[in-house]
């Protein structure tokens, strides 16, 4: 419980900036699937922005090494869909095999159907050595430490803790705001280009 607290603190867990390098890195094994989203630092280190941990069910458990680490690629992405979409990021992964089933879209329907909705996102695929993965390969190995929830409510979760965000979310269902716009029931801030997550809303991930 300790080392979760940490995980999920500054200065080891950090804002979410639209502007930084991205990198999404993913893993899985038989037992669950793993992801952590990082970003690019002022100091030009990689820092998480968010964590993602789930448990394989039987089917799944099943599958072959490759599909088990492209699906790890899909349900990151679904995951974090509100950070990613529209974004140039890196997927890094340990998996050689898995840029070239990317590539070959007919080598099953699952695969086919995997990389149509993946193509819906801007990322290139990295290949790693899986001993400098061991960070995400965690996550794919001790799925019960973290709470499977759509990153979309577990936003609302936590703006509905916020007293300062509830009052910006009831003011939004009555009248425009020229800082933040209400999208299905989430405060979002406006910037110049478009509509990203507010960074307010990871407030709570850092300290006050």
């Amino acid at each position: 419980m300790n080392l979760k607290n940490e995980l999920i603190q500054y200065p080891v867990l950090r804002l979410y900036d639209p502007t930084a390098l991205t990198e999404l890195h993913t893993d899985a094994s038989a037992k669950g699937l793993g992801a952590i989203l990082l970003q690019k630092q002022k100091d030009n280190n990689l820092a998480p922005i968010a964590y993602y941990s789930q448990a394989t069910n039987k089917a799944e458990s099943n599958y072959h090494s490759f599909e088990l680490e492209m699906l790890a690629i899909v349900k990151a992405i679904e995951r974090f869909h509100t950070y990613l979409y529209g974004l140039n990021f890196s997927i890094v992964t340990d998996c050689n095999a898995l840029v070239y089933a990317i590539n070959k879209a007919n080598l099953n329907p699952r695969i086919a159907r995997w990389t149509l909705m993946l193509q819906n996102y801007n990322f290139k695929v990295e290949h790693r050595p899986g001993k400098k993965m061991a960070h995400v390969d965690a996550l794919s190995r001790q799925i019960f430490y973290l709470e499977i929830l759509p990153l979309e409510r577990e936003l609302e979760f936590r703006q509905l803790q916020d007293s300062r965000l509830k009052e910006i979310a009831q003011k939004l269902e009555f009248e425009e705001n020229e800082k933040f716009e209400l999208i299905d029931g989430l405060v979002y801030r406006k910037d110049i280009e478009n509509v990203r997550v507010s960074q307010y809303l990871s407030r709570w991930s850092t300290p006050s």
